[in-house]
């Protein structure tokens, strides 16, 4: 793509990142009239979502249209934000399955995403495909196979640089959350076999375990 139309559209997605701020602050603090020239149009979607479009179509890449919707599964989901991604950029999906050992998040999961298929209150149940907290008189609540999307919030604690003993030696392999990192991922890859897995997690997963090694659990992780 030439350098010209790159900056462009870069200037034009800067443009509408402060047209909607302004649209915010107008709306947060009742400038503008319903009617008249100082009237203040809501943005039709959210912030966000127009600027990932507009900085991914500089790049030559956009939203495919589907006919089908996109099967998601979530695994140690949270809020399951990967759903409401999904529903601003107004790619249809089916979320498959959830798995979220805080009752809380659950109920904001179903808040958000009401079509949510099974929830399962740990990684461990989601695998085995026992009764959700949805069906919980089901003896059997099996997630899909092949999803389209798979993301895993992998527990991030093991690995954070803000950790005071993060680079101690062997202290991520000893973190009472690593195996579910480590493990827990590679089980939900053979289990499911996901056309896309998406794992997110902090970016000290790339840090070498400490400072006599340039192993890191990222090498680690792909073998």
């Amino acid at each position: 793509m030439p350098w010209g139309m790159l900056a462009e559209k870069l200037c034009a997605s800067q443009e509408s990142s402060e047209s909607h701020t302004a649209v915010a602050e107008a709306l947060a603090y009742g400038s503008g009239g319903s009617d008249g020239e100082d009237a203040v149009e809501p943005p039709r979607e959210i912030w966000w979502a127009s600027l990932l479009k507009q900085h991914t179509e500089a790049l030559g890449f956009s939203v495919p249209e589907r006919l089908e919707p996109l099967r998601l599964v979530s695994a140690c989901s949270g809020a399951c934000a990967e759903a409401v991604a999904l529903k601003e950029l107004g790619i249809p999906f089916v979320c498959e399955g959830t798995s979220e050992i805080n009752e809380d998040f659950r109920t904001f999961q179903l808040a958000n995403t009401p079509g949510i298929r099974h929830q399962h209150i740990s990684l461990a149940d989601q695998l085995e495909g026992k009764s959700c907290a949805l069906h919980p008189q089901s003896p059997c609540c099996c997630v899909t196979q092949s999803p389209e999307c798979l993301v895993v919030g992998a527990p991030c604690n093991p690995f954070s640089v803000m950790r005071p003993k993060r680079f101690h030696e062997n202290s991520v392999m000893q973190h009472r959350q690593t195996a579910l990192s480590f493990g827990g991922v590679l089980d939900l890859l053979k289990k499911f076999g996901p056309v896309t897995m998406i794992v997110e997690t902090t970016d000290g997963l790339l840090s070498p375990f400490d400072k006599n090694t340039e192993d890191s659990p990222y090498k680690m992780l792909l073998g």
